[in-house]
């Protein structure tokens, strides 16, 4: 199985060098040459463009800045949709929009091709150690087809159909700005214990409503992304919009 790698950016770069060490020959693009030149060792190629990566390979990677560039990557001039998609698997490990994720891995399916979502959650140590969490949606057949690539870079957990994989993503990067809120919020009570009395309700209220907010969950149930919270309605319909 050849592997194609299309985002070589501090992320994308180290779970590019995880493939190669799992023993996979690779074709490897970025807008920029020096990020490629870094990659190239034998057994790795360098791709003139998107298409060009695809027809070279038999599963493609993207891990590219966000909606607009993977959008590039599909439906641009050199992109997917020129080339041949036929019996091609992508696997996309972008944050991006579930809607727009959708459509393009349907124009993708459509000529013939097979998409698999993986956003990543994790730092760049993570990255580097081939243990990132990866939120997996898609066919069973298509990600068991590419799990040993997947498990190559991170840990695989299946989320159900494809696009969930984004949702999964949006709703984790929610509860961990909800979490650094409350923490910082928490630590200027703490610093400021003497002033609590002179702040009254309002600050209390606020507290309590971060606290609030922590006793959010995520469940994946069959397929689906639900998210559950005592007081904050707003966040559960965020995810429901994503999805």
């Amino acid at each position: 199985m050849i592997v194609g790698f299309i985002g070589l950016g501090t992320m994308g770069s180290n779970a590019a060098r995880n493939v190669r060490r799992a023993g996979f020959e690779m074709v490897v693009h970025d807008i920029r040459p020096e990020a490629v030149e870094r990659q190239m060792e034998p057994g790795v190629t360098a791709g003139s463009s998107p298409a060009d990566v695809l027809a070279r390979a038999d599963v493609v990677v993207t891990m590219v800045f966000g909606p607009k560039e993977v959008e590039q990557v599909v439906r641009g001039p050199s992109g997917f949709l020129s080339s041949n998609c036929k019996g091609k698997y992508w696997v996309d490990m972008t944050t991006s929009s579930p809607r727009l994720m959708r459509a393009l891995a349907a124009e993708v399916e459509a000529q013939g091709g097979h998409a698999v979502d993986a956003p990543v959650t994790g730092s760049v140590d993570a990255a580097i150690r081939g243990d990132m969490p990866m939120f997996v949606g898609g066919e069973d057949t298509s990600i068991e087809h590419v799990r040993p690539v997947i498990e190559a870079m991170g840990q695989l957990r299946k989320v159900g159909r494809y696009g969930n994989g984004y949702v999964a993503k949006l709703v984790n990067n929610q509860l961990w700005k909800i979490h650094a809120a409350a923490i910082r919020g928490s630590g200027r009570t703490h610093a400021r214990a003497d002033t609590i009395a002179s702040v009254g309700a309002t600050r209390l209220a606020r507290i309590q409503r971060a606290r609030w907010r922590r006793a959010c969950l995520i469940s994946v149930v069959t397929g689906r992304i639900s998210v559950r919270s005592a007081s904050d309605a707003g966040l559960r319909r965020s995810a429901c919009r994503a999805a």
